[in-house]
């Protein structure tokens, strides 16, 4: 079987269409698919980003959450302002009655906040290592909102005694205390 002209040209005309439509078909597909890609990288990446922040997030409420039920188990009360003398005397009859020597006693100046008045004092003592820690215990058990900013001791070789400095900070509200 020969084939003539006429269906060589028809053959080549078939074939072109066929070339042309898969061209024109397949090009601008291959160029969307391309764009369609970078898309995804891009929406990928964006992802991954906002995860990052999304975490961070979470781990915030983690936090919050056990800073809240931390509050709500916790007993002590902020003094309102009109308990600090009694409960600057308090303080003070606890470092007495420690029976530690060099009592030294300095309330530092008080931080407004919002409405809560931070009350800064520093402590410094001197005594057995056991009658220090008894000291502090007892601190830490006062049913009053503190926290212990700082606690820098120092051991005197030749006696044996704790030097001891406590920077201690009482919480005040305006109001009568409120429980937290």
């Amino acid at each position: 079987m020969r084939i003539d002209r006429s269906q060589m040209v028809w053959g080549s005309i078939f074939a072109g269409v066929i070339l042309v439509f898969g061209v024109g078909l397949w090009l601008p597909a291959s160029f969307k698919i391309r764009k369609l890609k970078a898309e995804i990288v891009k929406t990928e990446h964006d992802l991954g980003i906002t995860r990052g922040r999304t975490n961070g997030h979470a781990l915030l409420k983690v936090q919050v959450d056990d800073l809240r039920q931390r509050v709500a188990s916790n007993n002590k009360v902020i003094s309102s302002v009109g308990e600090s003398a009694k409960l600057l005397r308090e303080l003070s009859l606890k470092l007495e009655t420690a029976d530690l020597i060099d009592q030294g006693y300095s309330a530092l100046k008080n931080v407004i906040e919002e409405d809560v008045i931070a009350s800064p004092v520093e402590l410094t003592f001197r005594g057995s290592s056991v009658k220090v820690f008894d000291f502090i215990e007892r601190v830490e058990r006062m049913p009053r909102m503190m926290h212990v900013d700082s606690l820098e001791m120092e051991l005197d070789r030749e006696t044996g005694d704790l030097e001891a400095k406590l920077l201690l900070t009482i919480y005040y509200s305006g109001e009568e205390g409120s429980e937290l």
